[in-house]
């Protein structure tokens, strides 16, 4: 089934290009005063975004356009797939302390179809790094007006972070390569209590889990979300993921032979690290 182009948030639509152009589009014919790079830093910064729901409404209005010329799918899902995807990933896996910049990357991706050729992947990543003289190989820094968001100060193009970035795209894309399939469903109830648990009451300020985590969407922050193998183990049995089954800490404790108080605390490392970063489809701020 593919996702409607108008359901995704914003920082994710400036990762397309043919979104990018239908977002100024309809911003220079409804908002007085429109700046698309403005509204990208207000989007891809930490600001909260100044626009009314009626502006933002304006600003999806021609998205439906993208449902039927290019159908968006689940990563991973069968059917044809674009670039720009493999950078739609959690924002401590981009590597670069510039989200702008790696929108800017994503959105030259756009109509690539996956998986890609390595080599030329490698090549065109790198040359658009070079277009603003940075070496992705080095780790010196470059500050680029145009990509700065008011967020990190003097935001650098970090060569180190772009080549983090790369490796992150590169691995996803290689993923596809192997072609693994689809995610089968898993028994989700549990381990979306757990999330909604620790998303509305153990953060700082007030988010609410997205309604809409399937299988596919909660196995990617799963599987990137720097949680270890082990850890991965621990809590597919504690939330029953695959048996259906949830399992009270002891007796997890007690199948893989560790105390009780390290399945809670592996589960509670578990969830932050699935829950991190400004950029996650997990959860929203209220």
């Amino acid at each position: 089934m593919s996702i409607s182009y108008a359901d995704l948030p914003f920082w994710v639509l400036l990762h397309h290009q043919g979104a990018y152009d239908l977002i100024d589009q309809a911003g220079l014919q409804f908002i007085p005063d429109w700046d698309m790079i403005e509204f990208e830093r207000t989007v891809l910064g930490a600001e909260k975004p100044f626009y009314t729901p009626e502006q933002e409404a304006l600003l999806r209005d021609r998205l439906h356009i993208l449902d039927a010329q290019m159908p968006l799918i689940p990563y991973r899902d069968p059917g044809t797939h674009h670039g720009f995807e493999l950078f739609i990933v959690p924002q401590i896996d981009q590597g670069s302390r510039c989200p702008m910049f790696w929108a800017y990357l994503a959105r030259a991706f756009t109509y690539d179809k996956l998986p890609m050729d390595e080599a030329y992947f490698e090549e065109k990543y790198r040359d658009l790094c070079l277009e603003f003289d940075v070496k992705i190989k080095y780790n010196s820094g470059k500050y680029v007006p145009r990509f700065s968001n008011g967020v990190h100060g003097e935001t650098s193009l970090d060569g180190q972070g772009l080549r983090w970035g790369w490796y992150t795209v590169r691995d996803r894309n290689r993923f596809l390569q192997s072609n693994p399939g689809p995610i089968p469903e898993l028994f989700l109830d549990n381990a979306l209590e757990r999330l909604k648990w620790y998303v509305e009451e153990a953060k700082i300020d007030t988010y609410q889990l997205n309604p809409k985590i399937g299988s596919d969407l909660f196995m990617y922050y799963l599987d990137n979300g720097d949680v270890t193998d082990r850890r991965k183990e621990v809590v597919t049995i504690l939330w029953g993921l695959h048996s259906g089954t949830p399992l009270k800490y002891r007796e997890v404790a007690a199948q893989l032979g560790i105390t009780h108080e390290r399945v809670r605390q592996i589960e509670r490392q578990t969830l932050q690290k699935m829950t991190g970063g400004k950029t996650n489809l997990l959860w929203s701020r209220i």
